[in-house]
């Protein structure tokens, strides 16, 4: 699992945020399991994860390219290619 290299970034780069989007209910256990192993991964590091993790809904494309807009930069996990979110990340000038 990749869990540590968010909290790795977090502690390199200070002041962030980790924007996540919560799919539907039919898979809220999974998200669960990720936002619970994500905040003891900060919490190993030292780090509030209230601080540096966001849970937000899943978004229209419409909204989810105006969430684009605002971020700095758009990170994928390393296994999972993300194409499209992605490919809609650097169209939207954000180094990914």
């Amino acid at each position: 699992m990749d869990d540590a290299l968010y909290a790795d970034i977090a502690s390199a780069v200070g002041n962030s945020t980790f924007i996540l989007l919560r799919a539907g209910d039919d898979d809220a256990w999974a998200m669960d399991q990720i936002i619970a192993r994500l905040e003891q991964s900060f919490v190993d590091h030292g780090l509030n994860p209230q601080q540096h993790l966001l849970v937000i809904p899943w978004l229209s494309v419409e909204k989810f390219q105006s969430l684009l807009d605002l971020c700095d930069i758009y990170l994928d996990c390393p296994s999972f290619s993300g194409y499209t979110t992605a490919w809609q990340a650097v169209h939207h000038g954000l180094p990914s």
